[in-house]
């Protein structure tokens, strides 16, 4: 391959085989994934608004040098260098752009009825999209042989109509505008995809592809999330997320599904769509443990698809007694070096 990162604790090729191993359920002990920081690796830049540590170039580059100093990548991990840009994206299809005050950004909602909502717009001529093409531009002033090159989270096109409705008009349009809503979201999700190629385009150059949860994929792939899910019931995520989910990753090999525990009753339709090839967990503050979902871990082993889980370490125990080696990655961090190497053989350990 035309490239190698110097800087893993595992062999750059080795990490690669791994990857491949892990999308065919082929691997004999589970990925894990370490970050091993120092105390430094908390410590702030100097000020920055919020505005410019989401869009300015400079911000971004001391922050990736930062935090490639102060740690270790451990096991299959990796550095790389990805943009926080999933809940502003989609709603920036619509001609709208984040407002930010010291700690958040956010939008207002701004379509009080679904038939004078504007029509969502690719346009790579916008400010938004100048911005975001700046920051990819920006990244390759970063080593390559140091930082890989990772897709932003674009979002789903159904927290993007979330956000210019307003929840609860969106909740409301499930019972009394459903194919309205259904029509808008479909229309969102196109551009979605539009805007991941777009992105796709900016990261070229690789024979593999990352992005930013730190997996690899053997060709393009992409992680996908809709929050708005978790205030959904079952039956209107069929009827209205699906179909949009399936056209937004149409021609993506390798589309993996961000899902939150207090969604995890709409497993079913997530595991309904064949394009998705993966499933990433992510625990919500009501559910604060991970043994409380292993049912429904291994039913996504058994469907064939890959797990993502970042566990807090003393879970470890717990997951790797429940839990097959194959298609099964942790990712978490660590104090030290020496404390990641002890987790690594410990994992290990248990598939012996």
């Amino acid at each position: 391959m035309s490239f190698k990162y110097n800087n893993t604790h595992t062999p750059w090729e080795e990490i690669v085989d791994r990857f491949n191993q892990f999308w065919r359920l082929s691997n004999k002990t589970p990925l894990v994934q370490i970050f091993a920081r120092t105390p430094e690796f908390n410590l702030l830049l100097p000020y920055a608004s919020m505005a410019e540590r989401w869009f300015s170039p400079d911000y971004f580059i001391a922050h990736q040098e930062h935090q490639y100093r102060n740690q270790k990548c451990l096991g299959e991990g990796f550095h790389m260098a990805w943009y926080t840009l999933g809940p502003i994206l989609g709603t920036a299809l619509f001609g709208r752009e984040p407002e930010f005050d010291k700690t958040t950004s956010w939008f207002h909602p701004f379509v009080e009825n679904i038939a004078d909502a504007p029509l969502p717009a690719f346009d790579l001529n916008t400010g938004f999209s100048r911005k975001l093409m700046g920051l990819y531009s920006a990244r390759s002033l970063l080593d390559r042989d140091r930082f890989f090159p990772a897709h932003c989270d674009i979002g789903g096109p159904g927290d993007a109509v979330t956000n210019i409705l307003g929840t609860q008009k969106f909740l409301e349009s499930t019972l009394l505008e459903e194919e309205a809503l259904k029509a808008l979201i479909d229309r969102t999700a196109d551009m979605v995809r539009s805007y991941f190629w777009a992105i796709d385009n900016a990261v070229t150059g690789n024979e593999i592809y990352s992005d930013w949860l730190n997996l690899l994929f053997p060709g393009k792939g992409y992680t996908i999330g809709e929050d708005c899910t978790v205030m959904m019931d079952p039956e209107s995520v069929h009827k209205l997320i699906i179909p949009s989910i399936k056209k937004a990753i149409a021609g993506i090999p390798y589309a993996v599904f961000h899902l939150h525990t207090a969604g995890m009753h709409t497993l079913d339709a997530i595991l309904s769509l064949p394009e998705i090839k993966g499933v990433q967990v992510s625990l919500d503050p009501q559910n604060p443990l991970h043994e409380e979902f292993l049912d429904d871990f291994k039913k996504i082993l058994r469907s064939g698809r890959t797990l993502v889980l970042t566990p807090e370490p003393p879970e470890i125990d717990t997951l790797c007694r429940a839990l097959p080696a194959e298609g099964v990655i942790y990712g978490f961090n660590t104090r030290t070096v020496e404390e990641g190497e002890a987790y690594i053989n410990k994992i290990s350990g248990f598939y012996k």
